[in-house]
């Protein structure tokens, strides 16, 4: 996540608890821009949705999500906020496209890449998805990963025996 959510704890978000004219607008301008620093736009003619857990730690957060079918962005105003948080998002249902370095990579159920929050980038979910993302400083993921930027939007596919964990 980003350094403005708790260092600790687990918390459960849903646009449920909030009323159905101020769901998007709420989401956007509070959880989008001010807790997770990024952009939602849901795609057209589909309800905006989503429910979210995180579990907090120190230099790692795991969030289990579920979303509607939307785009998410990383933009370059946002990236300009230093956060440096890798990300590695792996969908149990549904899937993203994931635009980065001039790439596009189709992600699907069981697969991940791993984004980097120092970088724009955009993930689409053309249809609803539910996915656990872990989210790692760089400082603690540095010692542990050598060369990790080489990392940074390449896609994993879903026989790799370490997502079984």
């Amino acid at each position: 996540m980003t350094s403005t959510t708790p260092d600790f704890g687990t918390f459960h978000i849903s646009t449920t608890d909030l009323p159905e004219r101020d769901r998007l607008a709420a989401w956007r301008e509070y959880f989008g821009r001010k807790v997770f620093r990024l952009e939602f736009e849901p795609l057209p003619d589909v309800p905006f949705h989503v429910e979210l857990t995180v579990h907090a730690l120190p230099t790692l957060n795991m969030a289990s999500t579920r979303c509607s079918p939307a785009r998410v962005m990383r933009t370059k105003e946002l990236v300009a906020d230093g956060d440096d948080t890798f990300c590695l998002g792996l969908p149990s249902a549904g899937g993203a496209i994931v635009s980065g370095r001039g790439q596009d990579l189709t992600v699907k159920t069981g697969e991940t890449v791993l984004t980097s929050w120092a970088e724009s980038a955009t993930l689409v979910h053309p249809m609803p998805v539910r996915f656990v993302s872990l989210n790692m400083s760089r400082a603690a993921l540095m010692p542990l990963v050598r060369n990790v930027d080489d990392a940074v939007m390449r896609l994993i596919p879903h026989n790799v025996e370490a997502l079984r964990l």
